[in-house]
């Protein structure tokens, strides 16, 4: 680090021990976005701009009050798979801050 500027060394030494953080805190940004249920009940009332908590939620009761459960567990395996794969591509930043803070010995 000898002869590297302020903002260098910053960027040297912080990043990496910042980088998890930010890692956790998109991921719960996303997640809480994806799952919005009651902002989106209150305020939507277009059907076509519904999130898919709620348009599950309005797709769940048929006729006469039976609840089509191949399409509420259709839906929730649907809107599982982008939660999966953001987590996946954040996964490199939790590994590398677990293993950033791990003695050698």
């Amino acid at each position: 680090m000898d002869g590297a500027s302020v903002t260098k060394s910053l960027i040297s030494v912080y990043r990496p021990l910042v980088m998890p953080g930010i890692a956790t805190t998109a991921l719960y940004a996303f997640l809480f976005s994806w799952t919005e249920f009651l902002g989106a009940l209150s305020f939507l009332t277009n059907d076509s701009l519904f999130t898919l908590p709620v348009a599950l939620s309005n797709a769940e009761t048929g006729t006469y009050g039976a609840v089509n459960y191949g399409l509420l567990l259709a839906g929730a395996v649907i809107a599982m798979i982008p939660c999966i794969a953001v987590y996946v591509s954040l996964q490199r930043f939790y590994v590398r801050g677990l293993v950033s803070g791990a003695l050698k010995g």
